[in-house]
Protein backbone atom coordinates (compact mmCIF):
# COMPACT_ATOMS: atom_id res chain seq x y z
CA UNK A 1 0.00 0.00 0.00
CA UNK A 2 1.52 3.14 -1.10
CA UNK A 3 1.76 6.40 1.41
CA UNK A 4 -0.56 8.35 -0.92
CA UNK A 5 -2.97 6.03 -0.14
CA UNK A 6 -2.71 5.67 3.50
CA UNK A 7 -3.07 9.03 3.81
CA UNK A 8 -6.13 9.48 1.24
CA UNK A 9 -8.28 6.46 3.59
CA UNK A 10 -7.12 8.68 6.70
CA UNK A 11 -8.31 11.98 4.95
CA UNK A 12 -11.47 10.28 4.47
CA UNK A 13 -11.86 8.60 8.52
CA UNK A 14 -10.80 11.54 10.06
CA UNK A 15 -14.28 13.18 9.91
CA UNK A 16 -15.35 10.10 11.74
CA UNK A 17 -13.27 9.85 13.93
CA UNK A 18 -13.48 12.91 14.72
CA UNK A 19 -17.23 12.62 15.29
CA UNK A 20 -16.96 9.61 17.39
CA UNK A 21 -14.52 11.77 19.81
CA UNK A 22 -16.51 14.16 20.17
CA UNK A 23 -19.79 12.52 20.92
CA UNK A 24 -21.64 13.13 23.50
CA UNK A 25 -21.71 10.29 26.57
CA UNK A 26 -24.87 11.14 28.21
CA UNK A 27 -26.66 7.85 27.48
CA UNK A 28 -25.10 6.58 30.25
CA UNK A 29 -23.99 6.53 33.94
CA UNK A 30 -20.09 5.78 34.43
CA UNK A 31 -19.60 4.46 37.80
CA UNK A 32 -16.02 2.39 37.13
CA UNK A 33 -13.89 4.41 34.94
CA UNK A 34 -10.45 3.21 33.93
CA UNK A 35 -7.50 5.54 32.45
CA UNK A 36 -4.39 5.09 30.85
CA UNK A 37 -1.92 6.56 28.22
CA UNK A 38 0.18 4.64 26.18
CA UNK A 39 2.96 5.97 23.80
CA UNK A 40 3.36 5.36 19.72
CA UNK A 41 5.66 6.32 17.27
CA UNK A 42 3.98 7.98 14.57
CA UNK A 43 5.37 10.10 11.32
CA UNK A 44 4.74 13.63 11.85
CA UNK A 45 6.76 16.95 9.60
CA UNK A 46 8.71 13.59 8.01
CA UNK A 47 10.09 12.16 11.40
CA UNK A 48 9.10 9.36 13.65
CA UNK A 49 7.97 10.78 17.33
CA UNK A 50 6.46 9.60 20.01
CA UNK A 51 2.97 10.35 20.67
CA UNK A 52 1.02 9.47 24.12
CA UNK A 53 -2.47 8.14 23.76
CA UNK A 54 -4.88 8.52 26.49
CA UNK A 55 -7.84 6.42 26.66
CA UNK A 56 -10.93 6.21 28.91
CA UNK A 57 -13.06 2.96 29.34
CA UNK A 58 -16.35 3.10 31.11
CA UNK A 59 -18.39 0.58 33.07
CA UNK A 60 -21.91 1.25 32.68
CA UNK A 61 -24.84 0.76 34.98
CA UNK A 62 -26.04 -2.14 32.13
CA UNK A 63 -22.23 -3.57 33.31
CA UNK A 64 -21.12 -2.93 29.39
CA UNK A 65 -17.70 -1.34 28.53
CA UNK A 66 -17.25 1.38 26.55
CA UNK A 67 -14.55 3.23 25.18
CA UNK A 68 -16.02 6.94 26.48
CA UNK A 69 -12.08 8.79 25.19
CA UNK A 70 -9.14 8.91 23.83
CA UNK A 71 -6.82 11.90 23.15
CA UNK A 72 -2.92 12.03 21.49
CA UNK A 73 -0.97 14.10 23.32
CA UNK A 74 2.77 14.81 23.36
CA UNK A 75 3.56 14.38 26.76
CA UNK A 76 2.22 12.71 29.93
CA UNK A 77 1.29 15.36 32.41
CA UNK A 78 -1.04 16.50 35.03
CA UNK A 79 -2.15 19.32 32.85
CA UNK A 80 -2.81 16.89 29.88
CA UNK A 81 -4.77 14.93 31.71
CA UNK A 82 -6.71 17.93 33.11
CA UNK A 83 -7.42 18.25 29.74
CA UNK A 84 -8.51 15.59 29.02
CA UNK A 85 -10.50 14.78 31.52
CA UNK A 86 -12.61 18.33 31.15
CA UNK A 87 -13.23 17.21 27.75
CA UNK A 88 -14.81 14.00 29.20
CA UNK A 89 -16.91 15.91 31.65
CA UNK A 90 -17.79 18.71 28.81
CA UNK A 91 -19.33 15.68 26.66
CA UNK A 92 -21.61 14.77 29.68
CA UNK A 93 -19.28 12.23 32.11
CA UNK A 94 -20.30 12.44 35.54
CA UNK A 95 -18.55 12.08 38.44
CA UNK A 96 -17.56 8.00 38.78
CA UNK A 97 -17.73 6.52 41.92
CA UNK A 98 -14.27 5.17 41.54
CA UNK A 99 -11.26 5.78 38.60
CA UNK A 100 -8.92 2.82 38.13
CA UNK A 101 -5.52 4.21 36.58
CA UNK A 102 -1.25 3.60 36.92
CA UNK A 103 0.44 5.28 39.53
CA UNK A 104 1.36 8.70 37.28
CA UNK A 105 2.06 11.48 39.92
CA UNK A 106 0.69 13.77 36.91
CA UNK A 107 -2.46 11.59 36.71
CA UNK A 108 -3.31 11.06 40.27
CA UNK A 109 -3.46 14.69 40.79
CA UNK A 110 -5.69 15.63 37.89
CA UNK A 111 -8.38 12.90 39.15
CA UNK A 112 -7.96 14.57 42.38
CA UNK A 113 -8.68 17.88 41.19
CA UNK A 114 -11.17 16.75 38.33
CA UNK A 115 -13.10 14.52 40.26
CA UNK A 116 -13.37 15.54 44.10
CA UNK A 117 -16.12 12.95 45.17
CA UNK A 118 -14.34 10.11 43.19
CA UNK A 119 -12.43 7.00 44.57
CA UNK A 120 -9.25 6.09 43.17
CA UNK A 121 -7.13 2.88 43.08
CA UNK A 122 -4.10 1.96 41.40
CA UNK A 123 -4.77 -0.78 38.46
CA UNK A 124 -3.67 -3.81 39.80
CA UNK A 125 -2.11 -4.90 36.68
CA UNK A 126 0.04 -2.18 36.53
CA UNK A 127 0.83 -2.38 40.32
CA UNK A 128 1.76 -6.39 39.79
CA UNK A 129 3.88 -5.72 37.16
CA UNK A 130 5.80 -2.88 38.93
CA UNK A 131 6.11 -5.73 41.78
CA UNK A 132 7.53 -8.42 39.86
CA UNK A 133 9.87 -5.82 37.86
CA UNK A 134 11.87 -5.68 41.09
CA UNK A 135 12.30 -9.51 41.38
CA UNK A 136 15.18 -10.91 40.32
CA UNK A 137 15.49 -12.09 36.89
CA UNK A 138 17.09 -15.07 37.46
CA UNK A 139 14.85 -18.05 39.21
CA UNK A 140 12.13 -16.28 40.29
CA UNK A 141 9.31 -17.59 38.15
CA UNK A 142 7.70 -19.55 41.37
CA UNK A 143 7.28 -16.38 42.96
CA UNK A 144 6.01 -14.39 40.01
CA UNK A 145 3.52 -17.40 39.77
CA UNK A 146 2.32 -17.72 43.16
CA UNK A 147 2.59 -13.52 43.79
CA UNK A 148 -0.03 -13.53 40.79
CA UNK A 149 -2.28 -16.18 42.63
CA UNK A 150 -3.01 -13.63 45.36
CA UNK A 151 -4.43 -11.37 42.83
CA UNK A 152 -6.61 -14.05 41.43
CA UNK A 153 -7.22 -15.79 44.86
CA UNK A 154 -11.13 -16.69 44.57
CA UNK A 155 -11.59 -15.21 48.44
CA UNK A 156 -9.83 -12.67 51.05
CA UNK A 157 -9.07 -15.27 52.90
CA UNK A 158 -7.39 -17.57 50.54
CA UNK A 159 -5.21 -14.29 49.25
CA UNK A 160 -4.08 -14.35 52.76
CA UNK A 161 -3.23 -17.16 53.17
CA UNK A 162 -1.30 -17.04 49.62
CA UNK A 163 0.67 -13.89 51.19
CA UNK A 164 1.87 -15.57 54.03
CA UNK A 165 2.69 -18.54 52.02
CA UNK A 166 4.73 -15.53 49.58
CA UNK A 167 6.40 -14.08 52.45
CA UNK A 168 7.17 -16.85 54.39
CA UNK A 169 8.88 -18.83 51.21
CA UNK A 170 11.33 -15.89 49.73
CA UNK A 171 11.44 -13.22 52.84
CA UNK A 172 14.83 -13.77 53.11
CA UNK A 173 15.78 -14.38 49.30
Amino acid sequence: VSKSTISEVMKNIDPDIQEWASRPITNHQYKYVFVDAMYIKVRENNKIVSKGVYTAMGINELRQREIIGFKISNQESEQAWSEFFEDLTMRGLTTPELIISDAHSGLIKSIKSQFIDSSWQRCTFHFLKNIVERFPKKNSEDAKLLLKSIFKAPTYQHALQLKEELITKYQNN
